[in-house]
């Protein structure tokens, strides 16, 4: 009778101290993910870029044909990525600005959206102007 107790003594004792090696393994992993996220956080610029196409401006001036291209290489979805571009006159001002906004753009991949024809303008300047993903808080 004292070793059946004993024994379920030692194996009450067994579970308990299995569960809190666990219970601490489950907070290390939230903690590297959170030290993960924050990281990816602080340098998302790293992590998310833009880029165009070549495009050929009109003779008499003005932009057609022009795409702009995110990759989103983290391991979290993107809600929103705006991308402002500016289509610049040949005096090098700016005739006007535009956005284009990728949407719920996936881990891992890249999109590419028109943009908005230019009646003017011999170039453009484009960047990213903000990036929005509820998993990054961002």
């Amino acid at each position: 009778m004292l070793g059946i107790v004993l024994l379920l003594v030692g194996i009450f004792i067994y579970n308990k101290i299995t569960e809190q090696k666990q219970q601490t393994n489950r907070q290390e992993v939230l903690n590297m993910e959170d030290d993960r996220r924050k990281f990816i956080r602080e340098n998302i610029t790293s992590y998310v870029k833009a880029e165009r196409n070549s495009y050929t401006p009109s003779v008499f001036g003005g932009i057609s044909g022009l795409t702009i291209s995110v990759s989103n290489t983290t391991d979290y979805i993107l809600d929103q990525v705006r991308v402002k571009v500016d289509y610049i006159k040949a005096n090098g001002g700016i005739y006007k600005s535009e956005y284009v906004d990728f949407n719920l753009l996936e881990p891992g991949t890249k999109l590419t959206l028109p943009a908005p024809r230019s009646s003017r303008g011999t170039s453009v300047n484009y960047g990213i102007e903000s990036i929005k993903s509820k998993p990054l808080g961002l």
